[in-house]
């Protein structure tokens, strides 16, 4: 049987850590859509640059506290860069769209 220790080492903690670095990068990337939308960029622009910023954010994190990479960096970034400009681009149409609701 596990101990708590051992439990905390290998379930929690993981999570915690994958957890924190994914806050940090979703409050640098509101932060950041914030400040650009109050400093008077467009709705569209400010959520394209701080999601990218923010996606940056949790990909460098994570490469550093959480994965061991098996493979380049550079091929991993590709493929994590691929997925995330899908959810950009899904977010941006949705600002885009409903910021055009009277």
């Amino acid at each position: 049987m596990m101990n708590l220790r051992s439990i905390a080492r290998d379930f929690i903690l993981p999570k915690a850590k994958f957890a924190s670095t994914s806050l940090l990068a979703t409050i640098v990337d509101y932060t950041l859509y914030l400040a650009l939308y109050y400093a008077g960029l467009g709705k569209v622009s400010s959520n394209i640059i701080s999601a990218t910023c923010g996606f940056l954010v949790n990909f460098f994190l994570q490469k550093k506290f959480i994965f061991a990479l098996k493979r380049k960096v550079r091929t991993t970034f590709f493929f994590s860069m691929s997925f995330s400009m899908v959810g950009i681009a899904v977010s941006t149409l949705l600002i885009y769209w409903i910021s055009k609701i009277e």
